[in-house]
């Protein structure tokens, strides 16, 4: 591999040089992992509900997305 090139986002120089050490880039990508899965799982509950229980939430189908990305992401 180039030292030019990149690994998740981190390049090989910049673990040469003071970078991100590799336990801290692999803790990163776990914990993008679990963050995905935990916005998976709440998407799934959501979109499981009738349409009568989400609007009991003051939701719409077309809200689910935006309130899980939004919730996930504090955006």
């Amino acid at each position: 591999m180039a030292k030019s090139q990149t690994m998740s986002g981190y390049s090989v120089a910049d673990a040469k040089h003071g970078g991100p050490r590799l336990a801290t880039i692999f803790a990163d990508f776990v914990a993008g992992v679990r963050d995905g899965r935990d916005m998976q799982a709440h998407y799934d509950e959501l979109s499981r509900m009738t349409p009568g229980e989400l609007k009991r939430l003051g939701l719409t189908r077309d809200d689910i997305a935006r309130i899980v990305a939004t919730q996930h992401t504090g955006k």
